[in-house]
C-alpha cells in the first residue's frame, strides 16, 4: 500500500494464494527504487539519472526477499558544456539472495567527474 499501487497482486494474500505465484509480489517501481538506492557507494556523486534505455524485471520479488545490486559501466562520455561532469550508460543487475537474477536495466547518468567534485565540508 506504500506505493499507492492498487492491483491486488501486490497486498491481498488471498488473492495473491490463487495466482501463478501464491504470495503477493514487491511493486516493480519499488524494486528499481531499491536497486538504484544500493548503487549509491558507487555512484555517491552522480548528479542525475538522464534516463532509461532498458528495464528488465526476469523473476518475482516477494515480501522479505534479499537485494543485491550489480553495477557495470558500459560507456563514458565526456559532457560538451560541462568539463567537471562525465556521462556514463550504467547497467544494473538486481540479484536475489538465491543467486538469481530478478531484474537488469541499464540507464544513463551524469556524475562528476574526480576533479569536478564540489568540495564538502565533513563534520557535524
Amino acid at each position: 500500500m506504500d506505493t499507492l499501487n492498487q492491483a491486488m497482486i501486490h497486498f491481498d494474500e488471498r488473492y495473491a494464494s490463487t495466482t501463478e505465484w501464491k504470495k503477493p509480489l514487491v511493486v516493480s517501481t519499488l524494486t528499481l527504487q531499491r536497486l538504484i538506492g544500493l548503487t549509491w557507494k558507487t555512484f555517491a556523486k552522480k548528479i542525475r539519472i538522464l534516463g532509461w534505455a532498458d528495464i528488465s524485471m526476469t523473476r518475482p520479488v516477494f515480501g522479505g526477499d534479499t537485494l543485491y545490486a550489480e553495477s557495470e559501466v558500459k560507456e563514458k562520455h565526456d559532457v560538451q558544456d560541462d568539463p567537471t561532469c562525465g556521462k556514463l550508460t550504467v547497467i544494473t543487475k538486481g540479484i536475489n539472495q538465491d543467486g538469481a537474477v530478478i531484474c537488469s536495466m541499464e540507464y544513463d547518468m551524469i556524475v562528476y567527474k574526480r576533479q569536478g567534485v564540489p568540495f564538502e565540508k565533513v563534520g557535524y
